[in-house]
């Protein structure tokens, strides 16, 4: 539980119990035990709760956020054979809500391998997604993903790197994300590694700001605009069983 939430940084008390207690008989009782065990672990001095309380990808109604202590980090540390931990502090709210969108992905893509509509074959979080390289000049860059998944049905495994826009940022700033990715594939570097490149899913909050990105998308003649995928959260897996097929 401890790893589950160090993985993710911030999860709000519904992801633990939908990450961690999935084996029980009904969902109050997986409820009521991730309750007691998150308490428990809070009277420890392993996890905190935060200040403020952030909704998530959906902006649904509010709920209790965590995250690890110091102590938290130690412990894990220890398990694990790392070093001492950083102090821990609590960022801004748009920070823990970017983060707190990111786990409602991936509950998306465990939701629909629960109902046997995919496979997730590999799934990596930030940092473990961002991707080193070359620019033109020799520079070395990072592209920075919020997630990198590859999924399969019954005729296609597919590779995909996805951002999370929550609409806090001006569509040029999303324009400037796909013109770097759009950078790294000219590197060749994912493509030497695996002999592919991933097709790119944006997942953004509202129907207009889904169009508004994509007319901006066609506009920018720099960008191949078939590389990019933009769709709302509901058509998530619908856009990954059909393998990229909008």
């Amino acid at each position: 539980m401890l790893s589950t939430v160090q993985w993710h940084r911030f999860l709000t008390t519904e992801h633990v119990q939908q990450l961690v207690f999935t084996d029980h008989r009904s969902s109050i009782s997986a409820a009521r035990t991730c309750r007691r065990v998150l308490a428990r672990l809070q009277d420890d001095h392993l996890i905190e709760r935060l200040d403020r309380r952030v909704g998530g990808l959906r902006g649904g109604s509010a709920t209790s956020v965590w995250m690890l202590t110091s102590a938290g980090q130690r412990l894990l540390g220890l398990r694990e054979g790392r070093g001492s931990a950083v102090r821990v502090r609590q960022p801004g709210g748009a920070f823990i809500g970017h983060y707190l969108a990111i786990a409602d992905v991936r509950l998306a893509l465990l939701g629909a391998v629960r109902a046997q509509q995919l496979e997730l074959l590999s799934l990596e979080l930030e940092p473990t997604c961002w991707r080193h390289y070359l620019d033109p000049m020799g520079t070395r860059q990072v592209l920075k993903p919020d997630l990198f998944a590859v999924t399969a049905t019954a005729t296609y495994e597919d590779h995909w790197f996805i951002e999370v826009d929550r609409g806090t940022e001006g569509i040029p700033t999303l324009v400037r994300q796909c013109q770097a990715y759009a950078q790294y594939r000219a590197s060749g570097t994912e493509q030497s590694e695996t002999g592919l490149f991933p097709r790119i899913i944006w997942i953004l909050p509202t129907a207009r700001r889904l169009e508004n990105f994509r007319l901006a998308l066609r506009s920018t003649r720099s960008l191949d605009a078939g590389l990019f995928h933009a769709v709302t959260m509901d058509d998530l897996v619908p856009l990954l069983t059909g393998g990229g097929t909008e």
